[in-house]
């Protein structure tokens, strides 16, 4: 039925300002009436059947009858599909009538009232086009919520860029709840970690059956069928299919989707009910075709995240390799810088995350000499001025060596910044205190002690003791007073659990 509800204000505004007075006409029967209709059954028979000739003509149409009353009638649609007209009349002794009836502007008038009336059809089908699709939608919603519920759920953790055993676990007990099947498994044939399945009963012994279980019903999918080709295999009663009847003593329902991305498959997800008085669904075997595809995403991304991993380690070793070549006594300086910036992050109980941007930013903190000159490296005489601008230059060089280099972003700042002083007055960008990144702040205090008691052109080694004397000494204006508190803990532990006097972990 067509709601009219929302007009009904409208209606009656027209009417009494125009003496127009509307009617709905569906099916050749009045769904709402104007007065004068209601009170004349020969005015109520003539707006009918005009209606019924504006439908069948699709168009405009009017009359006047009895030189009583003029009316109108123009076609509704929905949809594209004629659904009735929209009729009016109005008494000849009004002032819209009066106006019809005039020999003057009968033509004019007319045309108005029949482009008010097309304007009005027009915008309550717009309404009604609306208000069906909104049920249309909601109805839908209300159909698949468990399933859009589950999608919502399941997204975020699918969406990160690897896919650990803990994750698939916590997906697939959640797609079991929501599927209401007794069994869901994932099957990765090279990447058995993520072998992975939810099942009702607990325990080591229910494991190794449903292990077997799974293992059977992955082996008994033909290799070539039209379905496995449409991603997806399905059984619906096992004891009709022989090559599973004897996989379990009772029947069972088994649906498997591709985990796939493009043409590379990976593997299975799976789900097994023995409830035999269910089916499943198509919208539950789309719902695991699209959670098998994000999933087949994801691990594609993995594959390229672990090949990009392995890129940027290869190509940090080069350049550490390269600038340790040109400055003869600096080798293995990168290395002790990273040992000890990793043995302060975990006395400070930074995060997994911090402590793998300040591992590469320790590891690359000098990588900009690669572009200062080895004569100017290894000299053993003071720098001139020029000379030691040319240093002052590679935390700027090393940052933009490293830039395109997207997994290392947030290394940046502490390579950008390591050489920063506490008190303002270090370079590149003259920060202060804490306006220093932290990571920054670390490798400072990491890289000033290996400098101390590292041989260099222009020194010998210092010891421990002296090298701890001389950054306590400068904490506050050279490095983080805090971090050097931190640092110096690290070799008296050291000391104190039978290592060398001279020596912190990983110095050498």
């Amino acid at each position: 039925m067509l709601d009219l509800q929302p007009f009904e204000n409208l209606f009656a505004s027209i009417s009494r300002i125009t003496g127009l007075h509307l009617d709905v006409v569906h099916e050749g029967e009045f769904i709402s009436a104007g007065a004068a209709a209601a009170k004349e059954n020969v005015l109520a028979e003539e707006l009918r059947q005009l209606s019924l000739q504006s439908c069948s003509q699709k168009n405009f149409q009017q009359r006047t009858i009895h030189d009583r009353f003029h009316l109108f009638a123009v076609p509704l649609t929905l949809n594209g599909e004629q659904i009735g007209s929209l009729a009016a009349h109005c008494a000849a002794e009004g002032q819209l009538g009066a106006l019809l009836n005039s020999g003057a502007t009968p033509a004019p008038c007319s045309a108005i009232v029949q482009e008010t009336l097309n304007n009005l059809a027009r915008h309550m089908e717009f309404w009604w086009t609306n208000q069906h699709e909104s049920e249309e939608m909601a109805e839908q919603l209300a159909e698949s919520f468990e399933e859009l519920h589950l999608y919502s759920n399941i997204t975020p953790q699918i969406e990160a860029a690897v896919m650990s055993q803990k994750k698939f676990q916590l997906l697939l007990t959640d797609l079991q709840d929501i599927m209401r099947v007794e069994l869901v498994f994932s099957r990765f044939p090279t990447n058995p970690d993520l072998n992975v399945f939810a099942f009702r009963k607990q325990g080591q012994e229910a494991a190794v059956k449903q292990t077997a279980f799974i293992d059977a019903l992955i082996g008994a999918i033909p290799s070539h069928t039209l379905a496995k080709r449409e991603r997806y295999y399905i059984v619906n009663n096992s004891s009709l299919a022989p090559a599973y009847r004897d996989l379990h003593p009772s029947p069972f329902r088994f649906l498997a989707v591709t985990i796939q991305h493009g043409d590379n498959a990976y593997g299975w997800l799976g789900l097994v009910s023995f409830n035999m008085e269910e089916i499943f669904r198509r919208s539950e075997l789309r719902l695991l075709i699209s959670i098998a595809e994000q999933m087949g995403f994801v691990m594609k991304n993995s594959a390229l995240f672990n090949e990009l991993g392995q890129f940027v380690i290869d190509v940090v070793r080069s350049l550490v390799h390269t600038i340790e070549a040109k400055d003869v006594y600096t080798r293995g300086h990168s290395e002790r810088v990273n040992q000890f910036s990793m043995l302060m992050a975990e006395q400070m109980n930074l995060s997994n995350e911090e402590k793998k941007f300040l591992h590469w930013a320790s590891t690359l903190h000098d990588i900009g000499k690669i572009g200062i000159p080895e004569a100017i490296l290894n000299k053993p005489a003071s720098l001139s001025d020029d000379e030691y601008a040319a240093i002052k230059s590679h935390p700027e060089t090393g940052f933009a060596i490293l830039k395109p280099l997207r997994p290392l972003a947030d290394s940046l700042p502490g390579i950008l910044h390591h050489h920063e002083r506490y008190d303002g007055t270090g370079y590149p960008k003259r920060l202060k205190g804490n306006q220093i990144p932290l990571i920054a702040r670390i490798i400072a205090v990491a890289d000033t002690f290996d400098a101390i008691t590292s041989d260099r052109a222009y020194r010998k080694t210092r010891s421990t003791e002296e090298a701890l004397a001389i950054i306590t000494d400068v904490a506050g204006t050279q490095l983080d007073p805090e971090l050097v508190s931190v640092f110096k803990d690290i070799p008296l532990k050291e000391s104190a659990s039978g290592g060398q006097n001279d020596t912190v972990p990983g110095g050498g």
